[in-house]
């Protein structure tokens, strides 16, 4: 899975990339966007490791200017969990969920409140410190402005 989504600012550039070449593990990297004098956006600047410690990555999007919501993998786990990633800090775990498959992040005006899919169609939100809550059906969680 390749994966590129600008930062709701506009500077940064998240990606999902292979770890190397053949490899099967996924690493999600964050790189500054170098523009010209136009404001065009040129070339993206060299890329820093925003969280080692997952290796399989089934969606990575911006929560805000300074955090990222992961549906990913750790090396010790055995299924996909959600994550909330600040940039620069420790990665958080959000909660376990059976059949995760994305995690988005829902715009609150100051911060924002994560939400899962799974694959039977099922979004949840969070319930507690670690729960979800089965929300309603749906395909597709679609955010204005992201």
């Amino acid at each position: 899975m390749d994966t590129l989504r600008i930062s709701p600012e506009g500077t940064r550039a998240l990606l999902v990339v292979q770890a190397e070449r053949g490899s099967a593990r996924e690493r999600v990297v964050v790189s500054g966007i170098v523009r010209d004098s136009q404001g065009r956006a040129t070339a993206l600047a060299e890329p820093w490791l925003a969280a080692p410690t997952l290796v399989e990555v089934d969606s990575a999007r911006w929560g805000s200017t300074t955090e990222i919501v992961v549906a990913a993998r750790r090396n010790q786990d055995q299924r996909i969990g959600a994550y909330s990633v600040p940039l620069g800090g420790w990665l958080d775990e959000l909660g376990e969920q059976a059949g995760l498959v994305d995690v988005q992040a829902v715009p609150t005006g100051v911060s924002f409140v994560p939400v899962v899919r799974t694959e039977d169609g099922r979004m949840h939100t969070r319930e507690g410190a670690s729960g979800w809550f089965g929300a309603r059906n749906g395909d597709e969680l679609i955010i204005p402005g992201t």
